[in-house]
């Protein structure tokens, strides 16, 4: 008669020393490569989380990009402003911070005050300047109303969509940011247009099919003459079907692009920087 083993292996039975023995793990520690990946594309809430609680990826994380789907940013009386990027919020409204040094952030389930020492606004800017100039950072849509133009010097440069309801119209700032689409949810002046377009023609790394859209406060008519007259714009007239007007200008940017500037329906405007020979082909 065998032993009592080797009747467990002829039946099919695993050997219980062989059950016991320790696993070994799924998973091995991530990579340099990988842990970069990881810590830059998550959210800014889990990675501000992260920052908090491992202080080994601390400067791994100080030098990073963000990449973020949302940002808001709304202020209004001086003890009112808020920053929003995702599901992480920072800034405080209606309990007098602007005077005690104090600035709030928190996410869903959370709510932190810090003391500054600074006024809210200045304690703001300073958060949003941290974060935000980092090279490399990205923000797939972005809303401001009534935002400091200090505030928006922080924003970075690379924008897909640019909502903007402020009062005062920063054509400077606006003129620089690399966005796919800028959408004003307002009215801008002639001069606004002129300055905007103006800008806009000295850079040659503008991308093309990049557009801003805004409410104009005044007759396209009166505008198209400024603009040949100050930017020595062509005008365009042409007679479309059913006998409507379409009248545009376009303005050169370099020899490869220019600004294409018409009206998309009566009192909005649309200006876009498109290839040379193609402003008629974008009026439609």
């Amino acid at each position: 008669m065998g032993s009592k083993a080797s009747k467990n292996q002829s039946q099919g039975t695993t050997p219980l020393s062989t059950v016991l023995q320790p696993f070994k793990p799924l998973t091995k520690p991530l990579t340099y490569p990988s842990l970069v990946s990881v810590v830059e594309f998550i959210s800014f809430g889990r990675r501000k989380q992260l920052y908090a609680k491992c202080p080994t990826i601390r400067k791994l994380e100080e030098r990073l990009p963000y990449h973020l789907e949302r940002v808001e940013i709304r202020t209004g009386r001086s003890d009112y402003i808020v920053l929003k990027f995702d599901n992480f919020s920072i800034g405080n409204f209606g309990s007098n911070n602007d005077s005690n040094g104090k600035i709030a952030m928190w996410c869903p389930g959370k709510r932190v005050e810090r003391s500054t020492g600074q006024s809210l606004y200045e304690a703001t800017e300073k958060f949003a300047l941290y974060n935000l100039s980092r090279p490399g950072t990205r923000i797939k849509t972005l809303k401001t109303k009534d935002t400091p133009k200090s505030i928006l010097n922080c924003i970075p440069l690379t924008i897909e969509n640019l909502i903007v309801n402020n009062f005062i119209i920063h054509t400077d700032i606006l003129s620089e940011w690399n966005c796919g689409c800028m959408t004003i949810e307002g009215e801008l002046s002639y001069m606004e247009v002129v300055d905007y377009c103006w800008r806009v023609s000295k850079r040659t790394d503008r991308p093309i099919r990049s557009v801003l859209k805004s409410g104009l406060s005044g007759y396209s008519t009166v505008l198209f003459k400024i603009l040949s007259r100050e930017l020595n714009a062509r005008k365009i007239r042409m007679t479309v079907f059913g006998g409507n007007v379409l009248e545009f200008a376009s303005i050169p940017i370099n020899e490869s692009t220019e600004l294409h500037v018409s009206m998309m329906k009566p009192g909005v405007l649309k200006i876009k920087v498109c290839a040379r020979r193609t402003a008629i082909d974008h009026a439609f």
